[in-house]
């Protein structure tokens, strides 16, 4: 997910430390994929609440085993969207 789609976030993290940066960048991507799966596109109900909570495990994952984690976010954010 490219965040340059989403013209406040590009304008905004120059605010942040360049140190801080990535991950600010993750928490956005993050955040910005869930706001996607509950708002946008034709999906049913019931479909959001399914990528909501796949979503919601993946993060789980990620804060019990980084590693692994952060690649299973990266890869479901670059195909969910």
């Amino acid at each position: 997910m490219s965040v340059g789609h989403y013209e406040n976030f590009p304008v905004a993290s120059f605010l942040v430390p360049p140190r801080e940066r990535r991950a600010v960048v993750a928490i956005y991507r993050f955040a910005r994929a869930a706001d996607d799966f509950a708002d946008e596109g034709e999906r049913a109900a019931d479909q959001r609440i399914q990528l909501l909570d796949g979503w919601q495990d993946r993060r789980l994952v990620a804060h019990h085993h980084p590693s692994s984690g952060r690649r299973l976010l990266k890869r479901k954010a670059s195909h969910s969207t």
